[in-house]
């Protein structure tokens, strides 16, 4: 399955509510399993982004309904990318 790394920054009406992250945080590990993936791991960070969210999802249209979901309730802004095993890519890069 496809794995996702999606970096997350809390808006001002997301820091408003900063208590009410846990809740929110658990409906989107709800929502990643719902749509048949799994949350491989979710980190707090310092820096540019406020967490980073590791995800399998079946394809890349399953994780955008479930993302669409997470920011279209003002709280947080969400920049996702694909994650290719570096060996998969190594492999790929080689034929070039």
């Amino acid at each position: 399955m496809p794995v996702y790394v999606t970096l997350g920054k809390g808006t001002a009406d997301g820091y408003k509510d900063i208590r009410g992250m846990s809740e929110r945080f658990r409906a989107v590990c709800k929502a990643v399993q719902a749509g048949g993936g799994r949350v491989i791991g979710c980190y707090a960070t310092m820096g540019q982004y406020d967490y980073v969210l590791v995800t399998e999802m079946p394809s890349e249209k399953h994780l955008m309904k479930t993302l669409v979901q997470e920011v279209s309730n003002g709280t947080t802004t969400l920049e996702t990318l694909t994650a290719i095993p570096i060996e998969e890519f190594l492999n790929t890069v080689k034929t070039i």
